[in-house]
């Protein structure tokens, strides 16, 4: 089981429900549980030497063998980054569609009020555009 909590706060809410714990396989030397130590002896150094990162060990090297299953896997932060950039495309799209519901508005009202000059200035000119907006409440 993997879980993701804060050691120094228990009680923090730290993410989706998924949970993590954290080792520090750099400190392997300081652990006092000799299975512990193995496995993040191995996790640091990628050298097993006891039974169970021995195991790990031929386990990783059966499925690194397995390219389908390999392309398959996404790492933890392949996923993240795919989910940013989803996010991000997503945002971008909703700031266009805003904007460009925005501008519509502004240049209507102008339009409306016969200010023709303004609706080029407001295409032509970002500061006053957003003059234009202020003034007419947008």
């Amino acid at each position: 089981m993997i879980e993701r909590r804060c050691g120094a706060h228990p009680d923090l809410a730290v993410g989706d429900a998924s949970p993590w714990v954290v080792l520090n396989a750099s400190a392997w030397e300081a652990s006092a549980d000799p299975g512990l130590r193995d496995v993040l002896r191995y996790l640091r150094t990628g050298e097993a030497e006891g039974p169970l990162s021995s195991e790990i060990d031929a386990l990783v090297g059966v499925f690194n063998e397995d390219r389908e299953w390999v392309d398959r896997v996404l790492t933890y932060e392949q996923e993240t980054e795919m989910r940013c950039r989803k996010a991000r495309e997503e945002g971008r799209e909703e700031g266009r569609e805003e904007g460009e519901a925005r501008l519509a508005v502004l240049v209507g009202a102008l339009l409306a009020d016969g200010r023709s000059e303004d609706v080029a200035a407001a295409v032509e000119d970002k500061v006053r555009r957003e003059e234009l907006y202020a003034e007419l409440g947008i």
